[in-house]
């Protein structure tokens, strides 16, 4: 069997996992921690879930925004990149536990009023895991001069391949608030695409939170996963990053992230 293939095996086994612990874990509170740059040592928050408002999904260049309103002028702007197999696009945005709706909600904020729009918060999810951030860049131009939108702050994040995505930013000369790596996959692209000199304005907001039970056989010596995640933890630490082991499965992960993106994004700044 192809390397591909073990990976693809290995996905599907942490989906079926983590898709049976999902259903028994609805309800339930959460506090892991938070980057070392942040206002305090720990994100905690009791996990609602909830689904979006799926008429205030706006796409553009195959790019999902969510909340989007046609009025909205100033935003704090998170970039979040979904993962692969199940964990598309649609997913991130719509599963009703881990989804960006239950991020929100998790948050405080109600998705079916205007409290959400006035939260300020607009997520943007990329089409593709490994969309490079060159043409994402292409989606906030819009935003910003076609649209009309200020964007006051730009917080990134990646979860499971979509870290393939994220470390494409890296490059990038945007100054981003802060760099969330959800149980990232170290895959070969993810090694390649981190640059010699990551652009990284503030250290203490890059963390990396992850579970290497997640990966089913991929993680134990000889593996994959096991061969590549102690390198990629190396390269977030040597650039001034955290990375933190969690008790979370791979889905409460993403919801970790996603709610760390809103409570990072709603920050209050003279921006």
């Amino acid at each position: 069997m192809s390397a591909k293939n073990i990976r693809a095996l290995a996905l599907c086994t942490l989906v079926f996992f983590a898709s049976l612990r999902a259903q028994a874990n609805t309800d339930m509170h959460i506090s892991e921690p938070a980057p070392s740059g942040y206002t305090s040592a720990h994100i905690s928050f009791d996990a609602v879930a909830a689904s979006p408002d799926w008429d205030r999904v706006e796409t553009i260049n195959g790019d999902k925004l969510y909340p989007y309103d046609s009025e909205l002028r100033s935003v704090d702007l998170v970039i979040f990149y979904h993962g692969i197999g199940y964990g598309t696009q649609n997913y991130v945005l719509g599963n009703k536990v881990h989804g960006i709706g239950a991020a929100l909600a998790s948050s405080g904020f109600d998705n079916h009023s205007s409290d959400v729009l006035d939260a300020g918060v607009l997520f943007l999810v990329p089409k593709g895991a490994s969309k490079p951030f060159s043409q994402v860049e292409e989606t906030i131009r819009v935003l910003e001069e076609d649209r009309g939108i200020h964007i006051r702050s730009i917080t990134i994040g990646g979860w499971s391949g979509g870290a393939v995505g994220l470390t494409s930013a890296l490059a990038s000369d945007i100054e981003f608030r802060a760099i969330l790596y959800a149980d990232p996959s170290p895959e070969r692209r993810t090694m390649a695409y981190w640059p010699d000199e990551p652009n990284i304005d503030n250290p203490g907001m890059l963390i990396n939170w992850y579970r290497t039970q997640n990966w089913g056989s991929a993680r134990h010596p000889g593996g994959w996963y096991g061969n590549a995640n102690p390198k990629f933890l190396r390269r977030v630490q040597d650039a001034g990053g955290s990375a933190h082991a969690v008790d979370l499965n791979h889905n409460e992960i993403l919801l970790l992230s996603m709610v760390t993106a809103v409570q990072i994004a709603s920050i209050e700044t003279n921006s």
